[in-house]
Parts: structure tokens; sequence; C-alpha cells
């Protein structure tokens, strides 16, 4: 039961502010975590910077640091895909990303790392609001 909820028990609230140019792809993140047993928890932050590939693909490289309370933190790198269903004022969007993921701590080694969300980004002037 324990690893079901550690598996399911992540609770993440992301803001994610874009500045955007015709194809230029900027993702910025800023997150809480916290486990539903309670051992783990922490705060994390990303960029994603590439471009678009059309109007609704973009491809980025993602770096990221995953800050926990009991164990180290680990630094994410990977290439990242978002797909936007339309190019409206207010659209739905997936991503996934893959990558490897590093760590300074001696007792724990880096590791392949993938990630698969969606968000609804609401489109202001030039500045992007989504939460995931």
């Amino acid at each position: 039961m324990k690893k079901l909820y550690l598996s399911l028990g992540i609770i993440f609230i992301a803001l994610n502010l874009n500045a955007q140019k015709h194809s230029y792809y900027n993702k910025e993140r800023i997150g809480l975590f916290r486990v539903l047993s309670g051992d783990y928890g922490g705060l994390s932050g990303s960029t994603t910077n590439g471009i678009y590939l059309t109007n609704q693909l973009a491809l980025g490289i993602n770096l990221a640091i995953q800050a926990y309370r009991d164990i180290p933190t680990f630094y994410p790198i990977s290439a990242e895909l978002s797909y936007f269903f339309n190019n409206n004022r207010m659209t739905p969007y997936i991503y996934g990303n893959l990558g490897y993921s590093l760590t300074s701590n001696q007792f724990y080694k880096g590791d392949v790392s993938s990630e698969l969300g969606f968000g609804w980004i609401l489109k202001f002037w030039k500045l992007r609001i989504s939460p995931e």
C-alpha cells in the first residue's frame, strides 16, 4: 500500500510563465510536491528552451532542480516535446520529456528520468500562464 501511495501521492502544483516570440519556445515551472505518506516532500523548478516545429508542436531542452526534504537534490536534463491542441487564447496541451537525472550525493546514483503531463494555457498579450 505504501508503494501505491508513493507512486500516486505526489501533489504537484506548477505555475508556468511563458514569454513567446514567433518560433522560440520557453516554459518556466516552479512546483511544490508532497507524498501522501508524509515521508517526502520538496520543491522543484525547471526551464525549457527550444523552438516551435509547427504552430502546435514544440521541442526543447529542459533543465531542472528537484530538492527533497530527506533525500539528496537531483538535477534532471531532458528533451521535452509539447503538443498544443489549438492556437486559441485558451488551449489544453500535453507534454513529455525523457532524459537523465544527475545527483552529487555519493549514496544515490543518477538514472533515466521521464515525465508526462498536461496543462491549460491562458494567453494574455505576450504572456502565457498555464497551470499544470
